[in-house]
């Protein structure tokens, strides 16, 4: 059986290649590109870089975050740059290296990768995060339990929906990946798509996703359990950033409205049109932290 936590801990030092970035730093001065030996009038300005671990296509995630790195920036007086990665592997690779200043990411990042990274939290969205495990309506199964000698299709592996769909599995006595066939879709549509033409018998993904999932097959689908809350995702901030800025931080992040994003990309965040996140701090999160132990213990 594959090791699900011990082994992305494990992975990591061999999927970053290359070194750490630990800031990213733009700061080249008119007088020593020139080559006049002139002094700068005033010390050049630090940069921040911003990560959002890629839980959506990259164009959408820049059309909601790059807004949001806008707001900051005007807050901070210095540039606030947004970033994010191809693959969930990749951005976890940069967090763990702490090559973010500032980032948005899911709860079991934050445990497992980011708080021994040196990441304090400072907000989080208002909701809490739960996984579906999503069937074919016409399917017989009651619970869980049905999903034995099943096979079960999860979201990327170092997703929150992977990690809850495993945690649940496990409270009910099965074994993921012993007790049914595990198989990883590159992204939530994908986990839907293979149930919905019968290539699966569940699909773990969480209840955004599956709104967003093309109409005819989303009828074609029922919702058979879903999984306790945790708390939801967070943005975090990196110790060495200073603490006047933390804060700015933190109090933009707790008023914005998100006002520069189109309206179809900040309903996911705010769909009661509040302001969408909420303070946040370490003792939040120490569910989590037990079910990431919890599948480490089992694996």
């Amino acid at each position: 059986m594959r090791l699900l936590y011990p082994r992305k801990e494990s992975l990591l030092p061999v999927l970053c290649l290359l070194p750490a970035l630990l800031l990213c730093w733009q700061a080249p001065t008119q007088a020593g590109e020139s080559g006049t030996g002139e002094r700068p009038s005033a010390p050049a300005v630090h940069e921040y870089t911003f990560g959002i671990f890629p839980y959506l296509p990259l164009v959408k995630l820049e059309g909601t975050f790059a807004p949001l790195a806008l707001e900051l920036s005007k807050a901070l007086g210095r540039a606030v740059h947004y970033s994010s990665a191809a693959t969930f592997e990749k951005f976890s690779c940069r967090l763990k290296d702490a090559e973010f200043d500032i980032a948005y990411i899911q709860p079991f990042d934050y445990v497992r990768i980011a708080a021994p990274a040196g990441y304090l939290p400072v907000a989080k969205r208002r909701t809490p995060l739960f996984a579906l495990f999503v069937v074919k309506r016409e399917n017989a199964f009651k619970g869980l339990h049905d999903l034995k000698g099943a096979t079960v299709v999860f979201p990327p592996e170092e997703s929150a929906m992977s990690y809850l769909g495993k945690a649940a599995l496990i409270e009910n006595g099965l074994r993921p990946e012993r007790d049914m066939t595990v198989r990883y879709a590159k992204e939530h549509h994908s986990c839907l798509q293979q149930v919905a033409v019968g290539e699966a018998a569940a699909c773990v993904t969480s209840e955004a996703s599956l709104r967003a999932f093309d109409r005819a097959l989303q009828e074609k689908l029922r919702v058979l359990e879903k999984t306790p809350d945790i708390p939801p995702v967070l943005f975090v901030v990196h110790k060495r950033v200073p603490p006047k800025d933390r804060k700015a931080i933190k109090q933009t992040l707790l008023k914005t409205t998100l006002s520069g994003v189109a309206p179809e990309l900040r309903a996911p965040l705010a769909a009661d049109g509040a302001k969408p996140f909420i303070a946040a701090a370490a003792a939040d999160y120490e569910v989590v932290r037990r079910y990431a132990e919890v599948i480490a213990q089992e694996q």
